[in-house]
């Protein structure tokens, strides 16, 4: 319900009153947040930057000064013209790192251990001194076919269950009821997942893409790679 009433907020947004918006979250669910955003938000005209802290602001340890820093840095240096920005980014500093600004559909889980953020394949660029310098300048953010969707009021659903992979899973202990519409399996690194003994043994992709079909349920696969050799 919170997403829903932030999403509908930032669709009825007006950009092109503004150089850009910031939108000041919390780290633990910052990359659920921005990927939701990234997909929906990615044909706005202005750069929306999404950004959080390690720690509270008085803490002598938290990044938010330099995680503000550099969302304000992005927005200018696009108003500026020096760099494409249309879309949705978050701004987030590793500790001994340079300010990164990453496209938020890109941006994955945090690590458990050292509250970094990383980027799926890289950020989108880093503030360095100041500016900002762009490891690929094609990289933007998702969804800039979905401007029908400015304005809209939507309300978001919990009916896709995603899977992670691992050693030993077996399907057989997934509930997969009336109210689950699709399965979302989280492969093994190269697009891989275990076949074992075939659709009749419970560990096997086999038997869960045999259960999804028995309830009528769709099941899509990630990550999925293209190009003339596949795994």
């Amino acid at each position: 319900e919170t997403l829903s009433q932030l999403l509908n907020f930032m669709l009825a947004v007006d950009y092109n009153k503004f150089d850009g918006v910031i939108v000041t979250h919390g780290s633990d669910t910052l990359a659920y947040t921005s990927n939701l955003l990234g997909l929906s938000l990615g044909w706005v005209s202005k750069p929306v930057v999404i950004t959080a802290a390690n720690y509270v602001m008085t803490d002598p340890r938290s990044n938010a000064r330099e995680n503000i820093i550099g969302a304000v840095t992005f927005i200018e240096e696009v108003n500026r013209g020096r760099i494409p920005g249309h879309g949705v980014f978050v701004s987030w500093t590793n500790t001994g790192e340079n300010t990164k600004i990453h496209a938020a559909s890109r941006l994955l889980e945090a690590d458990a251990y050292s509250d970094s953020f990383t980027s799926f394949g890289n950020a989108y660029g880093e503030i360095i001194d100041g500016r900002f310098s762009a490891f690929d300048t094609k990289k933007s953010s998702a969804g800039s076919q979905l401007g029908f969707l400015k304005n809209r009021k939507l309300t978001l659903r919990s009916d896709v269950l995603l899977i992670h992979s691992y050693v030993g899973l077996d399907y057989k202990n997934i509930n997969i009821d009336k109210n689950i519409k699709a399965v979302l399996l989280k492969l093994y690194h190269s697009g891989t997942s275990c076949m074992c003994g075939g659709e009749d043994d419970s560990r096997s992709f086999l038997y869960l893409a045999k259960m999804c079909k028995s309830k009528g349920v769709d099941l899509y696969i990630t990550p999925a790679k293209s190009g003339s050799y596949i795994y």
